[in-house]
């Protein structure tokens, strides 16, 4: 079965000012930064929204340099100014396919997964099928086109053999939700589903979970991995759980934490629960975002175990527990960055006015960078950063020096500036920074900001506040018979060829010549798919056609 795809209406401002700002400047949520290290290269992926409705700022997709500047912003409202109501919008990442995805509810109040390509225009979509509905904790989208998603099914059950967190006797005829993981090929024909129902015991469920007697959300999962042996990594944040499946058959391979358990655990004394976000990582390990909210020390961290699956260990070699030692009740997440850095959301730490949004720390556990949505009410279900395998086309400020006029370029719908101006070019004034919006696929992207500290000379650019440069770029990218790199510094350095999952799978030396300081790599045998090449702890990412 072949499903049709959806699009969401595209959302644009009229290009109205709003006294003293953009209407598009004005829903920007601002966001505090606060940079002490070397901060991992890429892009940060977040979706802001309000725990209460309605809030000043829209839902949105965002995407923040490397340093927390905006980028590129979707906001999810038909409204021109606030309050806004709230919106469900999450997931917005870099798939291994090379598309953008996330999720966001549709006017029938089903959840629906989207795919952006690198104009940032909608291209495809995805739902669960079998009359499941869609779940929108996450999603993957492989370079062969398949697609692994999970979603859910109500069932009648009898739950009088369970009691309630305040203890009444469960119902016979309860409520009871479950998930269903489906794998779909390029075509979007179902090849494979699993039920948790089909293989979870109602008592595996924690009672904190049980709080009506006649609903439960049973397992209640939340990330979904591929593992680098091809099958499935679920993380279940009702049952504690993370829990490998077989990817063809189904069979349950084992339990990591909850009830089941198989592992015994190794430098950690405290064993996760309510977790999220479990991620195999490059060297093999498993990361996962612990909210901590039933652990015998009440404590949200990030932590990474290196498992043994044949002595059945779980060692814990790293972690990193929230700065004000808070757990987190709810959403949050821990990704593993290219140069060995941590980024961590701390999702519903509370109370939110203690904790910052988002925390990246290097492998000594030092904090490099934080970054707090400076209303208290705001939250991102998940934050990730990564390098992109396509440039941004950020507008260019141009600059006429007689006229003291910064322009952006021509072709756009929609433009605007941080001064509340809708033109194309405006003329400067005063000193300051300046910074244009134009529209872009679904949303609309920045221009680097432009500083001007000196009006009798506005085109002497003195200061562009923008990331580090790269060391080092790959091109063409895409590419399929040959990859040129192009590198900061002379001489032999080595590199490695590493696949979306972390297995290394070639280790290569490049000479960069003195003159071009160029390397070229044959990579006409690889399969076809997104890659990185890692050289000197720094990595980037380039699609093989």
């Amino acid at each position: 079965m072949k499903m049709v795809k959806f699009l969401l209406p595209l959302i644009l401002f009229s290009g109205l000012a709003l006294p003293g700002k953009a209407q598009l400047v004005d829903q920007l949520i601002p966001i505090h930064q606060n940079r002490s290290g070397q901060v991992a290269a890429g892009y940060i992926f977040i979706t802001p929204s309000t725990l209460s409705s309605p809030g000043d700022y829209p839902s949105s997709l965002c995407i923040l340099d490397s340093i927390g500047n905006p980028v590129f912003f979707k906001p999810f409202t038909d409204q021109t100014s606030g309050p806004y109501p709230s919106a469900q919008v999450t997931d917005f990442k870099l798939q291994p396919s090379g598309l953008l995805s996330y999720a966001t509810r549709l006017a029938s109040g089903a959840m629906g997964m989207y795919f952006l390509d690198n104009t940032f225009s909608i291209v495809d979509s995805i739902q669960s099928m079998n009359g499941f509905s869609t779940d929108s904790h996450d999603l993957i989208h492989l370079p062969d086109g398949s697609y692994h998603l999970v979603g859910y099914e109500n069932r009648t059950l009898d739950l009088s053999q369970l009691t309630t967190l305040d203890g009444t006797q469960g119902s016979e005829t309860a409520n009871v939700l479950g998930n269903v993981l489906q794998r779909f090929d390029a075509q979007k024909n179902l090849e494979f589903e699993w039920k948790t129902l089909d293989h979870f015991a109602m008592e595996d469920s924690y009672q904190h979970a049980f709080t009506q007697p006649a609903y439960l959300d049973h397992a209640h999962y939340n990330s979904l991995e591929i593992d680098d042996d091809g099958n499935y990594l679920l993380s279940f944040r009702h049952l504690h759980e993370i829990t490998k499946i077989n990817a063809q058959t189904g069979e349950v391979i084992w339990h990591l934490g909850g009830k089941n358990n198989q592992f015994s655990f190794l430098g950690d004394t405290m064993q996760f629960s309510t977790q999220h976000d479990a991620r195999r990582i490059d060297n093999g390990n498993l990361t996962l975002f612990d909210n901590g909210a039933y652990n015998s020390v009440p404590i949200a961290r990030g932590i990474e175990y290196q498992l043994d699956e044949i002595n059945m260990t779980a060692t814990a070699v790293w972690q990193f527990g929230e700065p004000n030692g808070l757990p987190s009740l709810f959403i949050g997440n821990t990704t593993r960055l290219n140069n060995g850095n941590t980024l961590i959301n701390w999702g519903g730490a509370f109370p939110l006015a203690e904790t910052t949004s988002f925390t990246e720390v290097d492998a000594f556990g030092n904090i490099v960078l934080e970054l707090d949505l400076i209303p208290d009410t705001y939250i991102s279900y998940r934050a990730v950063k990564q390098e992109l395998p396509f440039s941004i086309p950020r507008p260019e400020i141009g600059c006429d020096g007689e006229n003291s006029t910064l322009s952006a370029p021509e072709g756009y719908a929609s433009y605007e500036w941080n001064t509340g101006a809708t033109t194309q070019n405006i003329t400067v004034s005063d000193t300051g920074t300046y910074q244009v919006w134009v529209n872009l696929g679904i949303g609309f992207v920045s221009s680097i900001p432009y500083q001007v500290n000196d009006l009798a000379s506005v085109c002497n650019l003195t200061n562009v506040m923008e990331p580090e440069p790269s060391q080092f770029h790959l091109f063409p990218n895409p590419a399929s018979e040959e990859l040129f790199v192009e590198y900061a510094e002379r001489g032999m350095m080595t590199a490695q060829i590493i696949t979306v999952s972390g297995q290394v799978i070639e280790t290569i030396e490049l000479d960069f010549y003195e003159n071009n300081k160029q390397s070229r790599i044959d990579i006409s045998r690889l399969p076809v798919g997104l890659y990185y090449l890692r050289i000197g702890g720094i990595s980037r990412s380039f699609i093989k056609l």
